[in-house]
């Protein structure tokens, strides 16, 4: 199976993953989120306010971080970061997020509808360990990876 294949596969899968950002005096920051992807675009609904969402409008830059202990297999994406903001869309993301992590269903409430953003994680770069077998890297860049406008190295 080829890279670009077992790389999407591996995001399929995948439940929670740790979001990397870099905090007020330049120190990487992470934190588990859930996430929904589309092809190899990640989204991340989160709070307005929400200390993420402040440390990437500094930077429109973050890092996905997957790994499975069950495998071995590890994946780091490099992404831009746009914060939608479009209410329509950003119920979307948070009902297929609560279909995804039912226990998240409880504040999908009319109330709630104004109070949340999407992170929209496109990537610029990802490198994969032991995907393609043991003690293989693999990396990807956002042409690679087929993605319209991903910005090239």
């Amino acid at each position: 199976m080829e890279h670009r294949q077992l790389v999407h596969d591996f995001l399929s899968e995948r439940g929670v993953v740790t979001l990397v950002t870099v905090d007020r005096k330049g120190y990487p920051t992470g934190r588990r989120v859930g996430f929904i992807n589309e092809g190899f675009t990640c989204w991340v609904p989160t709070p307005k306010g929400s200390t993420k969402l402040q440390q990437i409008a500094r930077t429109g830059k973050a890092l996905l971080s997957f790994f499975d202990p069950a495998s071995n297999k590890y994946i780091q994406v490099k992404a831009d970061v746009e914060v939608v903001d479009d209410p329509d869309l950003v119920w979307s993301i948070r009902e297929r997020y609560s279909d995804k992590y039912p226990r998240t269903k409880a504040n999908l409430t009319p109330e709630s509808r104004d109070a949340f953003v999407a992170l929209k994680l496109i990537p610029v770069e990802v490198r994969g360990d032991s995907i393609a077998g043991m003690g293989q890297s693999t990396r990807l860049r956002g042409e690679d990876l087929a993605i319209a406008g991903a910005p090239r190295e």
